[in-house]
């Protein structure tokens, strides 16, 4: 009976314990959920305060127009190009020979890759047998090459992959010759000389030779808008056909017997059509500055040529003298007519904030400005916009020390609950 009564009191001390530890986990849960709540309530992000630019512009898509003439053969077989693509030539310049098969092609380009490597062999050994040469300058290359190798593969452009990787060879082995690395050149030069022997022994002959009929820049291949869009096509449509045109690019054939062409003159035009409304700070003969590669802010100053107003579009022709790869190349591209460039602080719109202020006289004013974080304490500085769009204003680059605005690398809040003035975080 004893036994008994010992039993039912441990069972009653023991349910009397599971409250206790009830209200310790609701506690703990309550107060890890406060605090995860104050750390997302209070949670502060920030941007460095950095260099940018915001242009005063106009963007659209327009069309390079160039004088172009193209380059025919009428033997057939598959063309093998002896200039590259931009290459300034001349009139009755060799621009390439036909061949009846593909693979005599890929032989001859074989082939001057190796006589290439043949060549700096040969400058290798001159450099071995008492030639100087600069190591500086051949580091400076050799990176060069390395970065250009990087850039060709990234961008998936291997046309010219070869000369890349032969030019980083002969920087190679420059700097071995320069560091005492004893190789003889001459048994290399000997293997590649069987090479080119062997590789010529099996291409066929030449069934026709192409010279070029006019003088400038070669480009080895046609859109077919060559002889179509021209600066008096767009003044003679409409806005809505000339911007169907632009935005609505159209495939062109090219005859089968075009291998190339030749841009005969170092001036170009760029056409487009923008508001009308936009159009007011133009006139024929203005000085602007154009670019056709809009992400890599490079400009070239252009002349205004053409204005034609057609209702709420306008039309604009542009003509550049600077012959860049970029207008040699591309046909229909965004571009921009820039007006002006605002530099300085690039901040966020959403870093933007009013405090109330009082002037000298005891007026109060709204004060615009960005909190910045300086020791764990909010700061408050007031900012003048130069220039905004859509997203960011710029504000002048201030480096005197002691104002209140904002100096580079300044940590601007972009994001934030119940911040003012001198709080402390």
């Amino acid at each position: 009976m004893a036994n008994t009564e010992n039993k039912t009191e441990y069972k009653s001390r023991k349910k009397k314990r599971k409250p206790i530890f009830l209200l310790l986990f609701i506690f703990a849960a309550f107060f890890l959920t406060a605090q995860a709540y104050a750390v997302n309530y209070n949670k502060i992000d920030t941007v460095k305060a950095a260099e940018g630019y915001i242009n005063d512009s106009i963007v659209s898509q327009g069309i390079v127009c160039r004088t172009e003439v193209l380059l025919t053969h009428s033997s057939g077989g598959v063309v093998d190009y002896l200039v590259s693509d931009g290459e300034r030539i001349s009139k009755n310049n060799l621009v390439a020979n036909v061949y009846s098969a593909k693979r005599d092609v890929e032989k001859m380009h074989l082939i001057r890759d190796k006589q290439k490597t043949k060549d700096n062999f040969d400058t290798l050994i001159g450099y071995s047998t008492g030639g100087t040469f600069d190591v500086s300058v051949t580091k400076k290359q050799l990176s060069s090459r390395i970065c250009e190798l990087s850039r060709m593969t990234a961008a998936k452009d291997y046309r010219g992959l070869s000369d890349v990787l032969i030019d980083l060879s002969l920087n190679l082995n420059r700097i071995d010759v320069a560091t005492g690395e004893e190789t003889d050149y001459n048994v290399a030069k000997a293997v590649t000389d069987n090479e080119i022997a062997r590789l010529s022994g099996g291409v066929g002959g030449i069934a026709e030779s192409l010279y070029s009929s006019k003088t400038g820049y070669f480009i080895g291949k046609a859109d077919g808008y060559e002889n179509i869009r021209k600066v008096r096509y767009f003044e003679t449509v409409s806005a809505e056909e000339g911007e169907s045109i632009i935005s609505s690019p159209a495939e062109y054939p090219v005859d089968n017997g075009v291998y190339g062409k030749v841009i005969t003159d170092y001036k170009w035009d760029l056409c487009l059509y923008i508001d009308t409304d936009k159009a007011e700070n133009l006139y024929v003969g203005k000085t602007v500055n154009i670019s056709i590669s809009v992400p890599d802010n490079e400009y070239y100053k252009g002349s205004v040529t053409k204005l034609i107003e057609q209702g709420d579009k306008t039309f604009v022709a542009v003509q550049c003298s600077v012959m860049t790869p970029e207008a040699r190349s591309k046909r229909i591209t965004d571009c921009e007519i820039l007006f002006k460039q605002y530099t300085g602080i690039k901040i966020p719109k959403t870093a933007l904030h009013f405090e109330k202020r009082t002037d000298e006289n005891g007026n109060t004013y709204d004060a615009m400005g960005v909190y910045v974080i300086y020791s764990n304490v909010v700061q408050f500085k007031r900012v003048t916009p130069l220039c905004e769009d859509d997203k960011y204003v710029i504000v002048p680059l201030n480096t005197e020390k002691g104002t209140n605005e904002v100096k580079l690398y300044d940590s601007i809040v972009v994001k934030g609950r119940n911040l003012y003035d001198g709080k402390y975080l």
